[in-house]
């Protein structure tokens, strides 16, 4: 996380920058150490994913799309990440603003295709 002198240097960043998550110390995810906020629990890194990791969903660009102008790649800054990885991936709209759509990424695990696509069906028959 950035110091606020750090911060003023690079000029203006999402509204959640800094935003504490639990996901990677109270949730279980492989490979990272999850200590659930207890001293005694330091050392404990998972070997598997909590249920609750299989899926994870993010907005598939930072605000809605202004109807003329070209989008560039900080547009995209949240599902460009997951398509560098190759991990299986998929958008779908969730819905409308200002008459415009709005979309989400539903990303999964390497080779669970099919579970990125059955989450994005069940999101878009809503």
């Amino acid at each position: 996380m950035a110091t606020g002198d750090e911060l003023s240097s690079v000029g203006p960043v999402g509204p959640l920058h800094g935003v504490p998550i639990t996901v990677k110390d109270w949730i279980d995810v492989a490979g990272l150490p999850c200590s659930g906020g207890w001293i005694e629990s330091r050392d404990r890194i998972p070997t598997r994913d909590a249920t609750l990791v299989d899926v994870l969903i993010s907005p598939a660009v930072m605000s809605v799309a202004p109807p003329h102008r070209e989008m560039d790649w900080a547009d995209y800054i949240f599902t460009v990440p997951v398509s560098l990885t190759g991990a299986p991936a998929a958008v779908v709209p969730v819905g409308k603003s200002e008459g415009l759509p709005v979309a989400v990424q539903v990303s999964a695990p390497p080779w669970a295709d099919h579970i990125a696509l059955q989450v994005a069906a069940a999101l878009e028959a809503r």
